[in-house]
């Protein structure tokens, strides 16, 4: 399965922030069914027999900002660290998706362009959209 997991143990002492709000929060974000995760690998990754890896699930360059954000929020806010998990989780769901609609991999370079035959039979130039199953595939749950 292609996933980003973590426990956020780390973010305990990055936030600095009292005891009395950590409580066990482990999350996972994943490609969900119908959509097989071995065709994200490929994309991801890059096949022998002809796809360019394009890597575009994971922690992009480009979300440190918005990270910090949601600790500015956190710190200032009531929250629990279940909500700061949460929304950590649901801000790089969207980082990830706004990184293939930008058509970047998680280095914020451009994909390799397609080749013309794919072009023509897809009707487009995007990499990894052909319907938009893939992208919309990316969930996050708790474990």
């Amino acid at each position: 399965m292609i996933k980003i997991e973590s426990n956020f143990d780390a973010i305990k002492k990055w936030l600095h922030k009292g005891a009395e709000k950590y409580e066990p929060a482990k999350a996972v974000i994943y490609l969900a069914t119908p959509f097989e995760n071995r065709k994200g690998i490929w994309q991801h990754y890059g096949t022998k027999r002809g796809i360019p890896p394009r890597p575009w699930f994971g922690v992009r360059r480009d979300f440190e900002p918005t990270l910090e954000k949601i600790k500015r929020h956190w710190l200032t806010s009531n929250s629990t660290l279940k909500e700061l998990v949460a929304d950590t989780a649901n801000a790089l769901i969207a980082n990830i998706k706004e990184g293939v609609d930008r058509q970047t991999d998680i280095w914020g370079r451009p994909f390799i362009p397609l080749k013309p035959q794919t072009i023509k039979r897809k009707g487009s130039s995007k990499a990894l959209i052909d319907k938009g199953h893939m992208v919309d595939s990316v969930v996050w749950k708790w474990l």
